[in-house]
């Protein structure tokens, strides 16, 4: 399944005695091998969810770094730039833009980044420093999946403001040309 394509490792098809997951922290890089030490990909791990990890790139010379997330957020940038004439888009689509667990939503100048797997907070400086170049955006609001919510949150709160200033009220957006706040 790995090896055609799929990006999840569930921790079902994990050997844990040979990788145990309790040694890995939520967002730790890992290299990820078949059963014949096949390379198979770069990815960050969750040990504590069935989802132990998450695959980002395929390439052994591309690592999981702050220039995997440049090139990935520029590759989404600029296919949403040719699709839509206004920035009310979403950005990132997870798994479909190479960022498993990672959606990207804009609203002209706001960003609002949600977060499916804890594994990408200890990524989040990264991710939104780089949004915010490419991007030129003023302020980036966090949004968490239900589960993060419960669990582990890293000291962040659903709605908070992590980057930069955002208006105080709504934000107006056009859509098919109806207006939404």
């Amino acid at each position: 399944r790995l090896q055609a394509g799929h990006l999840w490792v569930f921790s079902n098809e994990i050997d844990v005695e040979a990788t145990p997951l309790t040694a890995f922290a939520p967002g730790d890089a890992v290299r990820i091998h078949s059963s014949r030490d096949r390379f198979l990909g770069y990815g960050y791990v969750n040990p504590r969810t069935l989802i132990a990890a998450r695959i980002l790139s395929r390439d052994p010379a591309h690592p999981l770094a702050r220039p995997l997330f440049v090139h990935r957020l520029k590759v989404a940038l600029a296919l949403r730039e040719r699709l839509y004439a206004a920035p009310y888009y979403r950005l990132v689509f997870g798994e479909s833009d190479g960022l498993p667990g990672l959606v990207v939503d804009r609203y002209a100048d706001v960003l609002v980044i949600k977060l499916y797997s804890a594994a990408w907070f200890p990524h989040l400086v990264a991710v939104v420093n780089a949004l915010l170049d490419i991007t030129e955006c003023s302020g980036v609001v966090l949004r968490l999946a239900r589960n993060l919510q419960v669990r582990e949150s890293f000291g962040l709160e659903d709605g908070d403001v992590i980057a930069g200033r955002v208006p105080d009220g709504p934000v107006r957006f056009l859509e098919a040309g109806l207006a939404f706040d």
